[in-house]
């Protein structure tokens, strides 16, 4: 005699709930990413003050919303996405888009820049560091006519 065949007590899921909850899923590791990646760009200009020594590409940071991993990342959209995104005033949000631009504008102006930052990057990684600031630079300008 054959033993009686187990009958499953787990019910099926609902493929569509369980796509929403996936999709939930990801949009919230999405957001954590973002938010974490704009945490990294403030305390990397907090602490380029204080570092010591030469200065290269990846020590900049960089106003993109993926990881600066070299200057292919570093383009007009990845930039202009990184000043739009919501997230972006969210730990200054009382400021208003207007005036965060402004200390983004002081930041990178090219004057201080050149001063500041540029004098401290290694030769080597000199044109495409300056290169790549101007296009921040111009980036800010199109996005504070749009405000």
């Amino acid at each position: 005699m054959s033993p009686p065949s187990a009958v499953s007590t787990v019910p099926f899921a609902d493929p569509v709930i369980t796509r929403e909850q996936e999709r939930k899923k990801k949009a919230e590791e999405e957001e954590c990413r973002i938010e974490k990646r704009y945490t990294e760009y403030h305390n990397g200009w907090n602490g380029l003050r204080d570092r010591q020594g030469q200065l290269r590409f990846l020590t900049i940071p960089w106003p993109v919303l993926e990881e600066p991993t070299g200057p292919g990342v570093v383009t007009v959209p990845n930039i202009r996405a990184f000043f739009n995104h919501p997230t972006y005033l969210a730990p200054n949000h009382w400021d208003g888009k207007k005036r965060q631009l402004q200390k983004e504008f002081l930041r990178w102006h090219t004057d201080k820049f050149r001063s500041m930052t540029l004098s401290r990057v290694r030769e080597e990684d000199q044109k495409i560091v300056g290169d790549l600031a101007e296009m921040v630079i111009r980036v800010l300008n199109d996005v504070k006519a749009q405000c």
